[in-house]
């Protein structure tokens, strides 16, 4: 028997990540169906409901655009690429800005949805972007390190300010 496929785009918590995923017909109406009750996102019942996973998400990502897959565990973002891209615009796409190299920029993506902000990244760093791809959980890592770090040096800054005032 053949097998209906459809594609979707669905969105993770609260970005959208519109990863074209293969399920079938069946799949896609119990994906909708549960994330209609539960609040969940799509994407985070096909992941509960073990109907894809991160690693073919990624993959689908990298062959459907010819990106080139990062690992960003050890990457950290440079003082040169904070000063370039803010923080919080980083935070809100879910993006990661990991190497400048001459006039390019390299940076990691999740999903389809943020090939749109192509020329927003050229216009705010005035480097041409350079695209990869990553997982989910290797661009939310990431961003949880960075969060960390900012807090961790906006404590600092503030334990100084408060100390020079005593």
């Amino acid at each position: 028997s053949r097998r209906r496929h459809t594609r979707f785009k669905c969105d993770w918590s609260s970005d959208v990540c519109s990863s074209d995923l293969i399920v079938d017909y069946n799949q896609v109406k119990k994906i909708t169906e549960i994330s209609k009750e539960s609040g969940k996102t799509k994407l985070e019942i096909a992941f509960d409901l073990n109907f894809t996973d991160e690693g073919k998400i990624l993959k689908l990502l990298s062959t459907s655009y010819s990106l080139p897959i990062v690992n960003l565990k050890d990457q950290n973002l440079s003082d040169d690429i904070k000063k370039i891209i803010p923080i919080n615009y980083i935070v809100t796409n879910s993006l990661v800005p990991f190497e400048i190299s001459g006039k390019n920029i390299k940076i990691a993506i999740a999903d389809a949805s943020k090939l749109s902000l192509l020329k927003n990244l050229k216009t705010i760093t005035g480097l041409e972007p350079e695209l990869y791809a990553a997982s989910i959980s290797d661009i939310q890592g990431f961003i949880s390190r960075l969060k960390k770090d900012e807090k961790l040096n906006g404590d600092r800054k503030s334990t100084r300010l408060n100390s020079s005032h005593t």
